[in-house]
């Protein structure tokens, strides 16, 4: 698989470092701030099975989507088999782009990149796997302070994205950000705690870690372009 490596420095001296891989559905494999790692590695089984773990992509849909290809089998996605012995009924859980390969341009410190539903992988359009035509872009800049990255989506249809990383920390950490006062937890919206939130600020997540987190965040509309 080929991997882009980003490089930059803080203005302390630390070396960050994140690795994509653009052709693997623009995994984010790692992002290290010198020898400390965040994005946890135990998850790369999910990677080798189904494209999940590590630092996966979510888009044009989250979860699954009653619409199935007829298109799909074995010898176009391997996993397939798996999916269906696991009683999945979207093979393409979390949308195509986590699947196939992107295009990309990339640089030292940064990488752009793009999907769409007239893309074709292993000779079909990616449309009809998806069940609509689409545009994806990514842009992540490793600045000295920092991965950041925009993910965007047109679509002929609703559509969801959004960045499924599996973070580790080894010792404390934060999640810090600007965002909506409501979070997903399975099928329910729930206000965030006051103990999330810091200086009484609604949209100003604050939470330590380490804990266990498996919700849906929603950006601040104030963030939004």
């Amino acid at each position: 698989m080929t991997e882009v490596h980003l490089k930059n420095q803080t203005s302390d001296g630390a070396i960050l470092r994140a690795t994509f891989l653009p052709e693997d559905g623009m995994n984010l494999k790692s992002f290290k701030r010198n020898n400390i790692e965040v994005i946890e590695q135990s998850t790369i089984n999910l990677f080798t099975e189904r494209k999940a773990g590590l630092g996966a992509l979510i888009g044009p849909h989250f979860h699954q989507q009653d619409y199935v290809a007829k298109e799909l089998n074995d010898s176009i996605f391997p996993h397939i088999a798996l999916s269906k012995k696991q009683g999945r009924k979207d093979p393409l859980s979390h949308g195509i782009a986590r699947y196939v390969p992107w295009n990309y341009q990339a640089s030292t410190t940064q990488i752009k990149a793009k999907l769409t539903g007239r893309d074709s992988y292993k000779g079909i359009p990616l449309k009809t796997f998806e069940g609509q035509d689409f545009i994806l872009t990514f842009e992540a800049r490793l600045l000295s302070d920092g991965l950041t990255i925009k993910y965007c989506v047109e679509s002929e249809k609703p559509s969801v994205i959004g960045l499924h990383y599996y973070y580790r920390f080894q010792e404390t950490g934060l999640i810090h950000g600007h965002f909506e006062n409501l979070f997903r937890d399975q099928n329910q919206w729930i206000e965030i705690p006051k103990k999330w939130k810091k200086n009484g600020d609604n949209s100003l997540l604050n939470i330590k870690l380490p804990q266990a987190l498996d919700y849906g965040f929603v950006p601040h509309r104030k963030d939004f372009h």
